[in-house]
């Protein structure tokens, strides 16, 4: 991989970390409460969560789900007023 794609997936891991923090607070949820309901082990949604390791769609799938939103919520640009 290049530079330029490396440094594109660590922005998208990143972004997709900040949304899930945001809609998992928002949801009032646990850390835990998000992985069980997305079947998953606790310690895997906390890495996603933190940015350190990639996902997969299907797992992102199962994540917005067990947030209750769409995942493409995950990926949408928060325009400033």
């Amino acid at each position: 991989m290049n530079k330029t794609t490396v440094k594109l997936i660590a922005v998208a891991r990143n972004r997709l970390a900040a949304s899930l923090r945001k809609a998992r607070a928002n949801a009032g949820l646990t850390q835990a409460t998000v992985a069980e309901r997305a079947g998953m082990h606790p310690r895997s949604y906390q890495k996603i969560e933190a940015g350190s390791v990639s996902t997969t769609i299907d797992r992102i799938a199962k994540l917005s789900s067990a947030l209750g939103i769409d995942p493409v919520e995950l990926f949408e640009e928060k325009r400033r007023s």
